[in-house]
């Protein structure tokens, strides 16, 4: 089940659709894959610092920390 979120994207690094999606804290939490970022209803396949735009994630669930 995929969920949807929308989010402002400010961060220098550009977010791309198979992007892993983490909590950040001492030790990452690694939740799911971007399957879909829209902009104004519209697929885009890169998010730019500073574009508000909606994120679906979903497919495979990770929930793994990293080591």
């Amino acid at each position: 089940m995929a969920e949807l979120m929308g989010i402002s994207w400010n961060d220098r690094n550009l977010s791309l659709v198979g992007t892993l999606i983490c909590i950040p804290q001492k030790d990452f939490i690694d939740i799911d894959r971007i399957v879909l970022i829209e902009n104004n209803h519209e697929p885009i396949d890169i998010a730019k610092n500073g574009q508000k735009v909606a994120i679906k994630y979903g497919g495979k669930k990770i929930y793994a920390q990293r080591r």
